[in-house]
């Protein structure tokens, strides 16, 4: 059996914020990168190439839904969880976009719990991740994109 660990990317203006989720999910087996440039954050996806983002779209005083757009139009079956300090409809528009919106907290049982949901809709396989150069440089899990959101 493969043993690689998930890989999961967070991007939160909040370096607090990424430390926590950094440490607690690390502490559950996972491989985790963070990163705190909103701004940045398509070209960080595209770099770490994660098994699934957790994202704050804050950034410079004001909420960047297009950051969401970007990662999700070029990774269509990418699991994002948004991870917000306030509680939104669930069929807001942008929670609809996402594969999940969480309330942050000091308290992660509910992030924690809700990684572990995304991720058991990964179907069992894998898909190769290639470099810039074309070389395979990991292998992401297959995920099962229309199980969680609607088609």
């Amino acid at each position: 059996m493969d043993n690689r660990r998930t890989l999961i990317a967070v991007i939160d203006k909040d370096r607090g914020i990424g430390e926590l989720y950094s440490l607690e999910l690390s502490d559950r087996g996972y491989e985790v990168v963070a990163a705190s440039n909103v701004e940045s954050a398509e070209e960080f996806v595209a770099r770490s190439k994660p098994d699934l983002v957790l994202l704050d779209p804050y950034a410079a005083s004001e909420y960047r839904w297009d950051i969401l757009a970007e990662i999700r139009g070029r990774n269509v079956e990418l699991p994002i969880l948004i991870c917000l300090p306030f509680r939104m409809a669930p069929d807001d528009r942008h929670v609809r976009d996402a594969d999940g919106c969480i309330v942050k907290s000091s308290d992660v049982s509910g992030l924690v719990s809700k990684v572990q949901s995304l991720l058991a809709t990964k179907v069992p396989g894998r898909v190769p991740v290639r470099g810039e150069r074309g070389e395979i440089v990991r292998e992401n899990l297959y995920h099962r994109h229309d199980a969680q959101r609607p088609g």
